[in-house]
C-alpha cells in the first residue's frame, strides 16, 4: 500500500510524505517505509509472537516498542521509547467482575535515573463494582497527574448509553429510532441514517454526503462560510480576498458570501464570524475507500495495492 500526504498552505504545497506499506503472507504488517518525496526517512520492522501478537517494532534496526501478553494472549504490558526516556503501561485485568475486563491502568515514564507515573485509570469501581456482568462499563476512577476524576454510566435496556456522571455532575442521553438525538445541551439531527448537524452551546457542526452516503465535508459552523478559497479554513487568505474587492458589484463570485451581487460589509461580517473555523472534505473512489482528506490542516491522499483488500 502506498499513501502520500502533501503539506502546504492549500495554495502551494511544500513537501510531499510517502508511506510504503509491506504485509506477511497472513496480512499482518511486516516493513512500513517513510519517504519524503524519495528520501527514505525510516523504515520500521514488526516482529510477532507465534501466537501472532505483536511482540517488538524496530525503527531503522532499533528496538523501539515491547508488548507483553498473559496466558491467554490478552495485553497486559508495552513499553515506547520517547525523547529522554520510555513510556510504558501495565494492566491488571477485572475477570472477577466481567470476563476479559481491564481492572487497572497505569502509564509511567522511565529515565536513567528514576520513574514517574503519569497517570491512573482504576476500573474496578470506587463502590467495588466497575463493570455490569455484561461488560458494559459502570465506574471508572481517572487520575492524570496531580487530578482524579470519577465518572459512572447507567444504559437503557436496548444497551445504550442512558446517562454518565463526572464527579456527580450528570449528562443524559436522548434517542429516537435507536439515533442519539440530544446529549446534554448538544442536539443532534439526522436525516435517515446520516448524521447531518450537531448544535449546542459551543459548536454548529454540519455534514454533508456523497449520493453514495459517504461523508463528503464536515463543516465547524453553520450557515454561510467565509471560506472564498475553499482551502478548508477560514483565515487571512479569505480576509484579503474580500478586502481586495470590497465595494463591488459581483454576482457568482466566491467574495460574495451570501449572494447579494456585491462585496461588502455583511461578506466581510461572515469572514470575521467564522475566522479560524475549520472543515473537512473527503473523496472516495469506486469501492467507497477514501483516496482523499483535505482541510487547512493538510492533504492527505491515499493509494491501494490492487493485489491487497487494505
Amino acid at each position: 500500500m502506498r499513501q502520500t500526504e502533501t503539506f502546504g498552505d492549500g495554495q502551494n504545497p511544500l513537501f510531499t510524505i510517502v508511506q510504503e506499506r509491506d504485509y506477511w503472507p497472513d496480512g499482518c504488517l511486516k516493513e512500513p517505509r517513510v519517504k519524503r518525496g524519495t528520501e527514505l526517512l525510516a523504515r520500521y520492522e514488526f516482529e510477532y509472537e507465534a501466537s501472532g501478537n505483536l511482540a517488538k517494532i524496530k525503527r531503522n534496526g532499533q528496538t523501539i516498542a515491547l508488548y507483553g501478553y498473559d496466558g491467554a494472549g490478552r495485553l497486559m504490558s508495552q513499553s515506547s521509547d520517547v525523547a529522554g526516556g520510555s513510556l510504558g503501561v501495565t494492566l491488571e485485568r477485572a475477570d472477577d467482575q466481567s470476563l476479559g475486563a481491564v481492572g487497572r491502568m497505569r502509564w509511567t515514564f522511565f529515565d536513567d535515573q528514576s520513574s514517574q507515573t503519569l497517570a491512573e485509570f482504576d476500573y474496578t469501581g470506587f463502590d467495588g463494582l466497575g463493570w455490569y456482568k455484561d461488560g458494559s462499563l459502570r465506574q471508572a476512577e481517572e487520575t492524570v497527574g496531580a487530578e482524579t476524576v470519577q465518572r459512572e454510566f447507567d444504559y437503557n435496556p436496548d444497551g445504550s448509553l442512558a446517562y454518565e456522571e463526572r464527579d456527580g455532575v450528570p449528562t443524559a442521553y436522548q434517542y429516537q429510532h435507536g439515533f442519539l438525538t440530544q446529549k446534554g445541551a448538544d442536539v443532534y439531527s439526522w436525516n435517515g441514517n446520516k448524521l447531518t448537524a450537531i448544535d449546542g452551546p459551543d459548536k454548529q457542526w454540519r455534514f454533508l454526503y456523497t449520493a453514495n452516503d459517504e461523508r463528503s465535508a464536515w463543516y465547524e459552523f453553520a450557515g454561510a462560510s467565509g471560506d472564498v478559497d475553499g482551502d478548508g479554513c477560514v483565515d487571512d487568505a479569505d480576509l484579503n480576498l474580500v478586502l481586495e474587492r470590497y465595494g463591488q458589484p459581483c454576482t457568482g463570485c466566491p467574495e460574495d458570501l451570501n449572494d447579494d451581487s456585491v462585496v461588502d460589509d455583511l461578506d466581510l461580517a461572515i469572514v470575521l464570524e467564522t475566522f479560524g473555523l475549520n472543515a473537512w472534505q473527503w473523496q472516495y473512489d469506486a469501492l467507497g475507500r477514501v483516496v482523499s482528506a483535505q482541510s487547512c490542516n493538510g492533504h492527505y491522499q491515499c493509494e491501494y495495492d490492487p493485489s491487497s483488500s487494505d
